[in-house]
C-alpha cells in the first residue's frame, strides 16, 4: 500500500511515497488513504510559484550503507546540502536481518557532491 499524497512528510523527505503493509490503510505520516499502486516516479513541486517535475526513477545509486544508525546522519547531512535524495531499502533495515544494506540515491547530476559529502561516512 502506498501513499498518494505529495503533500506527505514522507515524499517531502525522501522524494518517494511512503510504503505499507496490506493491514495499513491510513497513512501514519499525512493520514490519506493508501492506494494500491506505487504513485508515478514524477512528483511535482512548487518553488517560488513554478511547478518543478522530479523524475525520481532517473535518480542513480551512490552508495550503500549497511549501519541503520548512519541513516538519519545521512538524511541530515544530504538535507543541509539541499541534495534531492532518496535512501532505497532504508525501512527494511528495520524489520529484517542486515542482508544488504540501504542504498542512497540521488539526481544524476548531483553524485559528485554526494560522493565527497558521504566519503568519510561510507568508508570508515
Amino acid at each position: 500500500m502506498y501513499c498518494p499524497n505529495t503533500a506527505c512528510p514522507d515524499v517531502q523527505r525522501t522524494g518517494r511515497s511512503g510504503e505499507y503493509r496490506k493491514e495499513v490503510t491510513v497513512c501514519p505520516r499525512c493520514g490519506s488513504y493508501l492506494v494500491t499502486q506505487a504513485p508515478g516516479g514524477e512528483v511535482v513541486e512548487v518553488a517560488q510559484g513554478v511547478a518543478i517535475a522530479y523524475d525520481f526513477e532517473a535518480f542513480v545509486p551512490v552508495c550503500e550503507i549497511k549501519n541503520r544508525g548512519l541513516i538519519p546522519l545521512v538524511h541530515s547531512l544530504l538535507d543541509a546540502a539541499d541534495i534531492r535524495y532518496f535512501v532505497r531499502d532504508e525501512t527494511i533495515l528495520h524489520t529484517l536481518p542486515v542482508l544488504r544494506g540501504a542504498v542512497v540515491c540521488v539526481e544524476p547530476s548531483r553524485v559528485h557532491d554526494v560522493e565527497t559529502i558521504l566519503a568519510e561516512l561510507v568508508s570508515g
